[in-house]
């Protein structure tokens, strides 16, 4: 019997390309494409940085704001 791992391509790539891949950190697409998985379009941040991130994304996005 083997056992078996499922990888999202965009942590693999991530941690092949990207220096500041840690494995508890997220990975951020910069420009909102999941499929885009080029490295130049990952980030790789804590969960806090993105969450701080996405919010201030909204908030730019926000005309109220």
């Amino acid at each position: 019997i083997y056992k078996t791992k499922d990888f999202k391509l965009h942590r693999l790539v991530a941690k092949y390309f990207c220096n500041d891949f840690a494995e508890e950190k997220e990975i951020h697409h910069k420009n909102f494409l999941p499929a885009d998985n080029y490295a130049e379009n990952l980030l790789c941040l804590t969960k806090k940085e993105h969450i701080e991130l996405h919010k201030k994304i909204e908030n730019a996005n926000d005309p109220l704001q």
